[in-house]
């Protein structure tokens, strides 16, 4: 015989959507969700473990941010060009998310690519967006 087994609705605690569960004591509708709880709840931890990580290996970070410029010098060349503007205050870094509104850590995304002609075609876009 064959036993059933019951689903809950549940609230995420991340996000607040609902979702089915299969234990009452289910805190998040996904992976994703549970991670994001995780890196808030212990963000100085984390903080304090990456700056050692940073200290280190400082020379592999340079070896691999040199390989990345080579490897790729005209998203490098853009990204420049993009701080240089901003700090001449040319360009105004907006405080939301150009596609959600989100108004944490937004990046300048090169929605047409790196070439030169390109350089200051961005969106303004949180992170999680700027993955999509």
């Amino acid at each position: 015989m064959k036993t059933i087994k019951k689903t809950i609705e549940l609230v995420c605690k991340n996000c607040g959507k609902i979702f089915l569960a299969k234990k009452k004591d289910a805190m998040y509708c996904s992976q994703n969700c549970q991670d994001i709880s995780f890196r808030i709840r212990n963000k100085d931890r984390l903080k304090e473990k990456n700056c050692a990580y940073r200290e280190n290996n400082r020379e592999k970070i340079r070896e691999y941010q040199r390989q990345n410029r080579k490897e790729n010098p005209n998203k490098y060349r853009a990204r420049s060009k993009v701080n240089s503007v901003i700090r001449s205050k040319k360009i105004i870094k907006p405080t939301q998310c150009q596609l959600c509104g989100n108004s944490t850590s937004l990046t300048a995304h090169h929605y047409l690519g790196y070439e030169k002609e390109h350089w200051l075609d961005i969106q303004w876009l949180c992170i999680s967006c700027h993955k999509k």
